[in-house]
């Protein structure tokens, strides 16, 4: 508990003295981003959604935009905590049985370049720091709770840059991580569409600002969104490095937009203020945790 107390007072020293420490390395994270969106094909399918699986690039075609958030696949394009943590598993793997290094620090070492790549995007740094902390407690033997990192990270990142305070993506990346982390605690024993509704009425704030789906996309990402992250962004990986693979990413895209412009979902634009919005997200941010965390604050 005097940690968080802790990390609140930071957030305000921070807020008011105007501390951005991430600033400085603006110009480092500018080269690694354009390197990316350099490297990446010209194909006229494959382009967009490349870019933004592996560079963190917002997509310039709102109606491509338009129909992945419409059938709530957005997250799938927008690098974040998961896009990291697979990041992390491969790195580990090569560098613990081909490369035959400390896996901890070259991990950390690759994960904080592509934050870079990522231009230190909200919900990047967030994960970034999540996974950074838990590395380091794991090797000093010291196991805090999931829920209880997410929560010191996140104020963490509010300290770094009290801008985030108004970004909707850091948010959203937050409320994600906290509801998977409501679902392994209360939930454990639910199926995978009783997460997906958690995650549809949790993200109910969110989706005023970005569209309101239809309910029925509880049932798309439970069927494409474990096959599309274990597949979509390892290729998209794979095919930047190596253009040979651009055929057959462009094909996934091609066939998965016609899916989707089939399945002809729409989503209800709303004119709620954003920051309204931001606002009510904190609260219910604040609400989540007090509720995952009730009962276990004097430990």
């Amino acid at each position: 508990m005097i940690l968080i107390y802790f990390m609140l007072i930071l957030v305000l020293i921070g807020s008011h003295l105007k501390i951005y420490p991430m600033n400085e390395l603006q110009f480092l994270s500018h080269f690694f981003h354009q390197t990316c969106l350099n490297q990446v094909p010209s194909s006229e399918n494959a382009q967009m959604a490349l870019s933004a699986l592996v560079c963190g690039e917002n997509f310039s075609d709102r109606n491509q935009s338009r129909l992945y958030a419409a059938t709530g696949l957005i997250h799938l394009f927008v690098v974040s905590g998961s896009h990291l943590i697979l990041i992390q598993i491969f790195i580990k793997f090569i560098s613990s049985r081909l490369l035959n290094l400390k896996s901890k620090w070259f991990i950390l070492s690759v994960l904080f370049m592509y934050s870079a790549v990522c231009l230190f995007n909200p919900p990047v740094i967030r994960s970034f720091i999540f996974l950074s902390l838990t590395l380091y407690l794991r090797h000093k033997h010291s196991y805090w709770p999931r829920s209880f990192i997410l929560l010191i990270s996140g104020l963490f990142c509010l300290f770094l840059n009290f801008d985030f305070i108004g970004s909707l993506s850091f948010q959203m990346s937050w409320l994600a991580a906290l509801t998977l982390e409501i679902h392994r605690q209360k939930f454990k024993n639910t199926n995978s569409i009783f997460r997906q509704i958690i995650f549809y009425f949790i993200f109910s704030s969110s989706f005023l600002a970005l569209g309101f789906p239809q309910f029925s996309i509880v049932i798309v990402c439970i069927v494409l969104t474990p096959v599309l992250e274990y597949i979509l962004f390892p290729l998209a990986f794979v095919t930047v490095v190596f253009h040979i693979f651009e055929p057959l990413f462009s094909f996934i895209i091609l066939c998965l937009n016609i899916v989707l412009n089939a399945l002809n979902f729409e989503s209800t634009l709303t004119q709620v203020s954003v920051n309204q919005l931001i606002t009510v997200n904190w609260i219910i941010i604040v609400m989540c945790h007090f509720w995952i965390h009730k009962g276990k604050l004097k430990s």
